[in-house]
């Protein structure tokens, strides 16, 4: 767009999910993906998930949707719109999550410390990742040198604001440099399809040739990025007994902004003004090119155009070139875990306040405002221009999506979706039966089981964690909560990945739209300890991993064992051996489990691929009894290598010969007995 230009044209939605109407969406079948936060351990758990389901076929024109939450949206984001084949980008999808899946048996230490170097995996990495506007935050004298600046700058106002854009846009900096800029992602506006970008030039002559990021391709899955709206930047910091009227902010293929119908009202309450109230309104979709302009609209002079369906073209003030919304906005507000944080930190540490200026600040007007009762403009015609009624824009602060729910499973609920998969790459194990019966007691906030999980089945303890700003997620029946968790907490004590299809039932919740009875089948894979996938591996690589070489033991009993690796006590910057590791387990979980993976995905099932131990045909054929038989002795064979792989390290109190089997507090001595019966070959 030519600078200078104070105008642009973009279509605004109040209402129904606008991709609705595009047959492009509409015609898939109803599957979501939902992706969950974490930073990089998030990352590369979703590029493992990603890779396997690339493998088997199950992605592109078989997903309606791709929802994703902070580091999960890294990865959505990056394979979404990466663009292959440019210079210095992977050739294919392929090659972008970093080679076709490999089997725990046939890694090796010196493969798994070798990232490919146009794998969208190097960006776990990159030690760019704790920088923040040239200050390495990880460091206690990072809040420091950002007072430094800002004493230097305070006399000269230019240099000041200069200042302070630059610290509100270091995150998106950050995270746009180290994630999506590898990968040949442009950090400029984006779009659905080619369409879109046409009828968008058409409108704004002005933007002549201005780069668009598309797709890599039209089978791509219908883009949905999650983050949160805080709040009006000059009432900050809030009262935290008003954090649970935040409301979900999200970034998608074709636009953006808070679901809500009609115009809702966030209430915030001003710490710093003990007893007033601050109010905004919130709500509709507009393209990311008409996003974050100032005083937009300008109550009564901006004017909305009739012409076109689905929708209306408004005429709203442009945003000034660093303002203009990018991808890189999208993951960077999406990821930005602190943001609450550092809004409100004038509360919680005032030493530090120079770090309410770290957190991502836009101009946010309501764009259901400017259609008229909601509705939207003609069907073709001769367009006819009236004036825009509504509150003018307000510099807002956003976060994280997670601030409020790190499972992206609610954004596909609210759109009708009826058939999830949901990864979580959730940094707390999950608690062993003899530790936590889910039939027996809730459990315990982020101890016993990860709040983003607990909280969607209105689990009580979990809604009230962390000043209630999960109070609003209960979606599904309470009553199928603990049956999930026994079944993800069985499959774990058999030694296999937490993968659990279960059908699920909706309650009504008003405040994220949700409908009550709708039936939902949900295919979760909880990141955990995996038992085979660890014996698996070849002794050395067993060795290491015992060893602590990839983070704490997975038999340690550390809660941050790995895969559930701490990313604040690693400043989220990981070893290649560490990325490729998780991703290579999660993979592996997928694969183990193809048929639930197939039948979520409503793919038609793929030829049965190369499994180990799989009985040949002669001996399948010879009947139920004699292939029984065969199987058991397989078994012990099986058995008896993995008791050969496992390192002869033993624990404090172990008997010569006895396997280790408890992890994370998950008593997994079952899962092992008959190994432990067999006598190891010399």
């Amino acid at each position: 767009m030519a600078s200078g230009d104070p105008w642009v044209s973009a279509k605004v939605w109040a209402g129904r999910f606008p991709e609705l109407a595009d047959e492009r969406v509409s015609l898939r079948p109803n599957v979501g993906i939902a992706l969950s936060g974490g930073g990089n351990r998030a990352y590369s758990a979703s590029i493992g998930l990603l890779r396997a389901l690339t493998q088997l076929g199950l992605l592109g024109d078989h997903v309606r949707y791709l929802s994703a939450v902070s580091g999960g949206s890294w990865a959505a984001t990056a394979y979404t719109y990466y663009s292959r084949g440019a210079p210095g980008v992977a050739d294919s999808d392929i090659e972008l999550l970093g080679g076709q899946p490999v089997a725990a048996a046939d890694l090796s230490l010196s493969g798994l410390a070798t990232m490919p170097p146009r794998a969208m995996g190097v960006a776990s990495t990159d030690k760019r990742n704790r920088v923040l506007a040239g200050i390495d935050v990880s460091k206690t004298d990072g809040v420091v040198e950002i007072e430094q600046r800002l004493r230097a700058a305070a006399t000269r106002p230019e240099a000041l604001a200069q200042l302070e854009r630059s610290l509100r846009s270091a995150w998106v900096d950050m995270v746009y440099s180290v994630y999506l800029a590898p990968v040949g992602i442009g950090n400029h506006s984006w779009a659905w399809h080619a369409d879109e970008v046409a009828e968008l030039r058409a409108r704004n002559e002005e933007l002549g040739d201005a780069p668009f990021a598309l797709p890599a391709d039209e089978s791509r899955p219908f883009l949905i990025v999650n983050a949160v709206l805080l709040g009006p930047s000059a009432s900050a910091p809030w009262l935290p007994s008003s954090w649970s009227s935040l409301r979900r902010f999200e970034f998608t293929s074709s636009y953006v902004g808070v679901y809500a119908r009609p115009l809702l009202t966030s209430h915030l309450l001003p710490a710093l003004s003990i007893g007033s109230t601050v109010e905004q309104r919130l709500g509709g979709f507009v393209q990311p090119l008409g996003f974050g302009g100032p005083n937009a609209p300008p109550n009564g002079s901006a004017t909305r155009q009739a012409g076109g369906s689905g929708g209306a073209w408004v005429r709203v003030p442009a945003p000034q070139p660093e303002s203009r919304l990018s991808l890189g906005d999208a993951v960077g507000w999406s990821s930005c875990a602190s943001g609450i944080e550092w809004a409100n930190i004038a509360i919680i540490n005032q030493s530090q306040a120079a770090l309410s200026l770290l957190t991502p600040q836009a101009s946010y007007w309501p764009p259901a405002a400017a259609v008229d009762g909601g509705g939207g403009g003609g069907d073709g015609g001769t367009d006819t221009t009236t004036p825009v009624q509504g509150p003018p824009s307000t510099a807002t602060l956003f976060a994280d999506g997670g601030t409020i729910d790190n499972s992206g499973v609610i954004d596909l609920l609210v759109r009708g979706t009826t058939t999830i998969v949901a990864l979580l790459s959730s940094s707390v194990p999950l608690a062993g039966r003899h530790l936590w019966d889910p039939s027996e007691r809730e459990p315990t906030p982020d101890v016993d089981a990860d709040c983003a999980i607990c909280s969607l089945f209105g689990v009580g303890s979990c809604l009230a964690a962390s000043f209630g700003l999960q109070e609003h997620n209960h979606v599904f029946e309470i009553a199928q909560f603990a049956p999930l968790m026994r079944r993800m907490q069985d499959r774990i004590a058999a030694g296999d990945a937490a993968v659990v299809t279960i059908p699920l039932t909706t309650v009504a919740n008003e405040w994220w739209g949700v409908e009550a009875g709708v039936a939902v089948s949900v295919t979760w894979l909880y990141l955990s300890h995996y038992e085979r996938f660890y014996l698996d591996l070849p002794p050395e690589v067993n060795t290491a991993l015992r060893a602590g070489a990839f983070g704490p033991s997975p038999w340690s009993g550390e809660h941050t064992a790995f895969p559930h690796l701490d990313i604040m006590a690693t400043a989220d910057v990981f070893t290649p051996s560490q990325a490729n590791l998780i991703a290579h387990q999660v993979a592996a979980s997928v694969l183990a489990n193809e048929q639930l993976f197939q039948a979520a995905l409503g793919a038609p099932p793929a030829a049965p691929s190369a499994a180990p131990y799989r009985l040949p045909p002669v001996l399948a054929a010879i009947g139920p009894l004699a292939a029984s038989a065969v199987a058991v002795l397989a078994a012990l064979m099986v058995a008896m290598r993995r008791r050969r792989a496992t390192p002869p390290t033993l624990e404090a109190g172990q008997a010569d010969g006895q396997a280790s089997c408890v992890t994370h507090g998950l008593d997994e001595r079952p899962v092992l007995e008959l190994l432990d019966k067999t006598p190891a070959r010399s």
